[in-house]
């Protein structure tokens, strides 16, 4: 008798669309023979996963059609089960997986738009949190020669070589003239996206002001996300805060 661990380990190749040859002779037919019965769990699974991706994929769904999203949202999960058991988690990794198939290599733009749609629902999933107000800011001000600051939980940043924003906005409003004018190939695009209420709003930001808000939320300091441009920095600092971005700063060291 093999070990649980192996039957586990059996069972989920089986109905990930591996060999079930190992697991077979462990099911019992009790009226339905193994092979019907494990088809059943595989059968639920699979429609299990395909429906949370899409969810969190629906306009990759749209632009593609739901026969092909069906295959290669069976292809992904093949390759690329639920690490958690938590059916909101499963999909990162997906827009990269399109990026690498050969189905939808025409579609240059598609890994884009679901790079796009995981970043709106992580911000979507995300916990809430009070944002930094400009008077607790100039508290530090008043005193730091440096500082770190924390980004708000729903905040996600992308950098991508598509207009997806566009591209998810004439899908989502059905907008055909919008679609058939856009050039797909309009790119790149410097977004921050971030949960307001129960929506999730999408901002483009100018490359240089993109990669000064990525370096705070990496946790560099003021000062080094400011050195590319630091005339401009005040001002992309301001917008920053006007947009809600931190929950919190951090003095990194302070005058004596």
């Amino acid at each position: 008798m093999p070990a649980l661990r192996e039957v586990q380990a059996a069972m989920r190749a089986a109905l990930l669309g591996g060999n079930a040859a190992s697991i077979i002779g462990l099911i019992q037919a009790n009226g339905i023979a193994p092979a019907a019965r494990l088809d059943v769990y595989r059968a639920n699974v699979q429609t299990a996963l395909t429906s949370a991706l899409r969810l969190t994929f629906p306009v990759v769904e749209r632009l593609v059609g739901t026969a092909f999203f069906d295959a290669v949202a069976l292809r992904f999960i093949e390759t690329q089960p639920p690490k958690v058991a938590m059916l909101a988690c499963y999909g990162d990794g997906f827009a990269d997986f399109l990026a690498a198939d050969p189905a939808a290599a025409s579609l240059a733009y598609l890994a884009d738009v679901a790079r796009l749609e995981w970043a709106m629902h992580e911000s979507s999933e995300a916990a809430e949190a009070v944002p930094l107000s400009v008077v607790a800011l100039a508290q530090v001000l008043a005193d730091a020669t440096d500082l770190r600051f924390t980004p708000h939980p729903t905040l996600r940043i992308v950098a991508l070589n598509h207009p997806a924003d566009v591209i998810w906005e004439a899908v989502c409003t059905g907008d055909d003239d919008m679609l058939s004018a856009l050039d797909v190939h309009a790119g790149p695009v410097h977004l921050a996206l971030q949960r307001r209420g129960e929506s999730v709003g999408i901002a483009r930001l100018a490359a240089d002001e993109w990669h000064f808000l990525a370096a705070l939320m990496r946790g560099e300091m003021l000062s080094a996300a400011s050195a590319a441009s630091p005339e401009r920095a005040p001002i992309w600092l301001a917008a920053c805060l006007t947009a809600e971005r931190f929950t919190a700063v951090h003095e990194d060291a302070v005058r004596s």
